[in-house]
């Protein structure tokens, strides 16, 4: 059973937004590698998962998605224990063209933290998190 807390009136909802929020979300090299993971994954990630892509403590990555929820950009659900964070659907113009121009960053980190997510991507029991870093 999931249990999805909508994100606020944001950039991919067709609603009104504050874009500043958007792009002062945007502003931080952290919430951009979590943004990135996120689209790379083309799924729902789980903080742990975040946690080993990006090498960052979970107080890190839970206060940076914080300010992408507050923004409108990410969805939180939760599954049993677990707290899983996707990007919101971009029903919007504006939110489209966020998800194109993301997808356009390269980046040495960024790339690290790609590569390191498919490995962590490739440990889930059936298509499910599970916690701790394969070694």
């Amino acid at each position: 059973m999931y249990i999805i807390k909508n994100a606020k009136k944001g950039v991919f909802m067709n609603k009104p937004t504050n874009y500043t929020n958007v792009f002062s979300a945007l502003s931080d090299k952290t919430r951009l590698r979590i943004m990135c993971a996120l689209i790379c994954a083309n799924d729902s990630l789980c903080i742990c998962e975040l946690m080993d892509t990006l090498k960052l403590k979970q107080y890190n990555i839970s206060r940076h998605v914080k300010e992408l929820k507050t923004a409108g950009l990410v969805l939180e659900k939760r599954a049993g224990k677990f707290v899983f964070y996707s990007i919101t659907k971009a029903d919007s113009d504006f939110g489209k063209h966020i998800i194109k121009l993301l997808k356009t960053i390269k980046d040495k980190v960024i790339t690290e933290d790609a590569i390191r997510l498919k490995k962590r991507l490739a440990i889930r029991k059936e298509g499910k998190c599970i916690v701790g870093m394969s070694k």
